[in-house]
């Protein structure tokens, strides 16, 4: 229902079963473990992550730029959420699946919740700036 991990498959299904995973229960949100807070489902959060990491290099005054009207020249790449350090299980400990509606709009700002919910991207880029 929730697209849940292969440790569903080792869920509760008979009686007298010994398992930690709850039973499924179409349609039921009580029994993903995330309408109320379970110990089963709690975890720390805790991480560091170093959000950008930009290497560049700015070219001296060559005369074949000046003579080309360019007065300066860099060179640089980028990466965007280069690395997360964490013991948290899910995907990411900074995004949330418990959303406030503002408007018609849902949002994910209320922390608590991770329902499967898609990471942060990392992001590369590389690129050149050229002051004329």
């Amino acid at each position: 229902m929730w697209n849940n991990s292969t440790e569903v498959l080792t869920r509760w299904t008979t009686s007298g079963q010994i398992t930690d995973v709850p039973r499924l229960v179409y349609g039921d949100n009580i029994s993903n473990g995330s309408a109320f807070a379970t110990t089963r489902n709690i975890e720390r959060g805790d991480f560091m992550r170093v959000r950008n990491i930009t290497l560049s290099y700015n070219f001296a005054q060559l005369p074949f730029l000046r003579n080309n009207g360019i007065n300066g020249l860099r060179l640089y790449a980028q990466v965007q959420n280069a690395f997360l350090l964490t013991r948290y299980t899910g995907a990411d400990p900074e995004v949330s699946a418990n959303t406030q509606v503002q408007g018609a709009q849902a949002t994910n700002l209320a922390p608590g919740v991770d329902r499967n919910v898609a990471p942060q991207a990392r992001t590369y880029s590389i690129g050149l700036t050229i002051t004329l």
